[in-house]
């Protein structure tokens, strides 16, 4: 029999309860309606078809990864690039806007630069949309059993390339050509809205609504809470060290070490260098440094891998000084294709990302 890590197992039957948290469907926050205006007459703005025709107390014991049968040893990452790359994060080469068939509502980036997109539309139709690296839509396909509609927010390419998401009261694993292959922690989560995806098979959770952050087995037979206070934890990621970084709704990010332990943290609320207002999206990139869609503040910031600020690469107080609006989802390409960087950004309310290339 296969042993697991110690942890608090999650038996959730009670109704997610308490105030609206961030930028679930039913959040009330500051007006975005400026982002249609800016919009409206943009001549990047690509269109697929365009395209294709052109909460419990937490315990004081450290939380340990499971040793339950399936589990890979953990990637080494190799030495880090000899050339600083973080240079090229100054002025964008290009910017384009590629338009969704809906609100987008989680994004990642896959090694060949293309990217994926979780969507909904109009009628609350949750899909699943690929693009290639040429920002050409692919395929899209809807995410749902039995009639019955995945409310899926964040998406992340897993070691198997498969697309796992995070699926508000459970988690969902989809190859890429639209078959679910499993669902995890079915009602035994409050909102599950981020997730993030260890090299050992590992899944990792914020559930906003639960103040949480929950690790899914990898053989997916165990569910354990990470032993920390969070304030409706928002964006989780995962380097290449399988350190975890997640971001809190209180202006705070914390980083942790492939054991969960926790080793940093920074932020504090404000508009300065360094500070913070409403953390949402992270990635990180070839380097491990910390890229925070850093939404109040109109802007995405660049950290160091030990939370260190080094520039703020577009928005407010950038060198690129593109108009993002609230940004909330961010990916990162972490190969150098075409020898340049791909980040995308996009916001809760829009039916488009863009794509700026470093």
């Amino acid at each position: 029999m296969p042993t697991v890590s110690k942890g608090v197992n999650l038996r959730s039957d009670k109704k997610a309860h308490g105030s609206p948290r961030p930028f679930s469907t039913a959040f009330m926050g500051r007006s975005l309606m400026h982002l249609n205006d800016a919009a409206m007459g943009n001549s990047h703005l690509l269109s697929p078809t365009d395209a294709r025709s052109s909460k419990p107390s937490p315990t004081n014991t450290v939380l340990r990864r499971s040793n339950s049968t399936g589990n890979s040893p953990r990637k080494m990452s190799s030495a880090p690039p000899a050339e600083p790359y973080v240079r090229t994060w100054i002025t964008a080469k290009s910017v384009k806007k590629v338009q969704s068939l809906g609100r987008v509502f989680g994004c990642c980036i896959d090694d060949s630069g293309g990217f994926i997109l979780s969507v909904m539309n109009e009628r609350g139709e949750r899909s699943i949309q690929l693009f290639d690296s040429s920002n050409n839509f692919v395929r899209s396909f809807k995410t749902s059993k039995g009639g019955k509609y995945f409310e899926i927010f964040q998406i992340v390419l897993t070691q198997k390339d498969t697309i796992a998401a995070a699926c508000k009261t459970s988690v969902t694993v989809w190859s890429k050509e639209g078959k679910l292959l499993i669902e995890h922690g079915k009602n035994m989560f409050k909102f599950a809205k981020w997730i993030a995806s260890r090299s050992t098979g590992e899944l990792i959770v914020s559930d906003t609504d639960d103040d949480a952050v929950k690790i899914i087995s990898p053989n997916g037979q165990q569910i354990t809470k990470l032993p920390q206070t969070f304030k409706s934890p928002t964006g989780v990621v995962v380097d290449s060290n399988d350190n975890l970084i997640v971001a809190d709704w209180n202006d705070k990010i914390r980083i942790f070490d492939a054991e969960n332990n926790l080793v940093h943290t920074f932020g504090s609320k404000g508009s300065g260098n360094g500070e913070l207002d409403s953390p949402y999206g992270l990635t990180v990139d070839r380097e491990d440094n910390i890229v925070v869609a850093d939404m109040w503040n109109d802007r995405i910031s660049l950290y160091s891998q030990k939370g260190l600020f080094i520039r703020h690469v577009v928005g407010r107080g950038a060198h690129e000084c593109a108009n993002i609006g609230r940004p909330a989802f961010v990916a990162v390409s972490r190969s150098m294709e075409n020898g340049s960087f791909r980040l995308l950004v996009s916001d809760f309310t829009a039916g488009w990302v863009s794509l700026f290339q470093f």
